[in-house]
């Protein structure tokens, strides 16, 4: 028997297979299709079951060659679990840049898995999207802010010591606000300030 590999509760890798979840456990039971069944490409599913004894995954129906309209591809499943390795990586170690991640991850890959992932900025941006989740919301009005930081509220001072930022986040508010959202109190925050 080969074995079971669950990313994220929702896919499945098994012998040179990806599944994905077709519906949520039911009775200790999880009901797995082949991915390229949404696109009518293959009618494989299969059934696992959770042993607590053993702590792990054990197929209850389990597909075979023959269910499968296609050959299994160890490639597409390695480049899925480098997939999901980086997005784990870059929420558990957000100090590091996603091209950071990247290089150390995807250093040693063979060309066949590399050919089954995204390009780089696909990869970063995924990378980025699961690091967001974990951001509070960008406020929307000055009310928002409520105290700023202590880091954001310090003299800063130019490198060439001819100009000195006091106040980072409150002046270019009071800027936003003078040019056309005065009235509503709104303020625009770009992303790249915080």
């Amino acid at each position: 028997m080969a074995e079971i590999k669950i990313l994220s509760e929702t896919k499945l890798i098994c012998g040179g297979f990806i599944y994905v979840r077709s519906k949520l456990p039911v009775n200790g039971k999880t009901y797995w299709e082949c991915q390229k069944l949404r696109k009518k490409e293959c009618k494989a599913k299969v059934i696992t079951a959770f042993n607590i004894f053993e702590n792990k995954n054990y197929f209850v129906r389990e597909s075979t060659l023959d269910d499968h309209d296609h050959v299994p591809n160890q490639e597409e499943c390695e480049a899925e679990i480098i997939k999901y390795s980086l997005k784990r990586k870059a929420e558990d170690q957000p100090q590091l840049l996603p091209a950071q991640i990247l290089r150390t991850e995807m250093a040693g890959l063979s060309d066949g898995v590399l050919s089954q992932l995204p390009n780089r900025d696909n990869l970063k941006k995924s990378m980025r999207k699961v690091r967001r989740k974990n951001l509070p919301p960008n406020p929307k009005t000055l009310n928002d802010f409520g105290t700023l930081p202590h880091k954001f509220s310090r003299f800063w001072e130019h490198a060439n010591n001819t100009m000195l930022l006091t106040q980072l986040l409150f002046h270019l508010s009071m800027h936003c606000c003078r040019q056309k959202n005065f009235d509503s109190g709104k303020i625009p925050v770009t992303h790249g300030l915080l």
